[in-house]
């Protein structure tokens, strides 16, 4: 027999013992002798004996048994252990993705290749999805994270970009490699970075300063257009002022899902490269443990096909290429 179970037995054999120590000592006092006779002498160590063994007894057991089969105070508990306990994990995840996330309204579940992810991940964990939108500068900052009880942000976010995410979030393996392309009408002759020399070529300059740089870097003869938001971008692409748009893959492919009707087309490889990771908040108790669990169960979604499924669901379709995850 196991020595745990070895334990048990003696720790519920006390306890009965010390229950029964109990019992005896309620009978003794019930059984006072009568009015005139002369009462039965016990020595003080006797006595004393008697009446503590018993709370000893049950005290010692309860103890033993609480801590092994008592759950412990949520409060108490790592991340990990809380989520475990609840049964369920919360996933913070950019509802304004495109394809990488998106909900449809108010009372739809989320979608998308990174709620697919996290989907995947909570089932290999063996608990359920919680959602929680986790937008833009949301998804960076502790105080919305924390008021809002995410361990986890799904949320296209790069782990090579310096803004500050790294102090409140720590970064799993790599989830989805990225990068900045080309988007053009399908009509267009561009192919590749290097038909951009000397044509007109969108930027969204607006929190995007890096991909202006690194086209100019790399194509200087390009004639550079920057605009406030990809919107004006499409629209300038459409009405032929712009020969091209050039961005983050990720914002591409969110307007080739919302603009069906204009014919559009990703293009080239990707100039630079982006890693996505999936953030586990630091203000967490025992936040590395999480972490870890996150690794194990974002490999064996990938091992599995999970990863696979997920890309061909939500963004073959627009890369018309195909994924694999980035360990592979």
């Amino acid at each position: 027999m196991a020595s745990n179970d070895t334990s048990t037995l003696i720790a519920v054999g006390g306890l009965a013992v010390g229950l029964l120590g109990l019992v005896v000592q309620i009978l003794a006092l019930a059984r006072q002798p009568a009015a005139g006779t002369a009462p039965r002498r016990r020595s003080l160590g006797s006595a004393i004996l008697g009446a503590v063994l018993p709370f000893v007894l049950i005290a010692a057991a309860l103890i033993y048994l609480g801590g092994r089969y008592i759950v412990p105070s949520p409060f108490s508990q790592s991340a990990l252990k809380r989520i475990q306990h609840r049964k369920t994990i919360t996933i913070g995840v950019n509802y304004n993705a495109g394809p990488f996330g998106r909900q449809a309204s108010e009372a739809a579940d989320p979608e998308g290749f990174d709620v697919a992810i996290g989907r995947a991940i909570a089932s290999a964990m063996d608990v359920k999805p919680v959602w929680k939108r986790a937008n833009a500068a949301e998804r960076r900052t502790d105080a919305y994270l924390r008021g809002n009880d995410i361990d986890l942000v799904i949320s296209i976010l790069s782990i090579n970009v310096a803004d500050g995410r790294q102090e409140v979030l720590a970064f799993s393996d790599p989830y989805y490699l990225s990068g900045q392309r080309i988007l053009t009408l399908k009509d267009s002759d561009i192919r590749d970075f290097r038909d951009l020399a000397g044509r007109r070529v969108c930027i969204v300059t607006v929190g995007r300063t890096a991909t202006l740089a690194n086209l100019t870097r790399t194509i200087p003869s390009a004639v550079t257009v920057p605009r406030d938001n990809i919107e004006q971008c499409v629209t300038d692409l459409r009405q032929g002022r712009v020969d091209a748009i050039s961005s983050d893959e990720w914002l591409l492919l969110r307007v080739m899902q919302e603009q069906p009707d204009t014919p559009l087309e990703l293009r080239g490889r990707p100039l630079t490269k982006d890693v996505f990771g999936i953030g586990v908040r630091k203000s967490l108790s025992g936040y590395g443990e999480l972490l870890a669990a996150v690794n194990s169960a974002l490999q064996h979604v990938e091992d599995d096909g999970g990863w696979t499924n997920a890309y061909n669901a939500n963004i073959r379709a627009f890369t018309h290429e195909d994924g694999q995850p980035p360990a592979g």
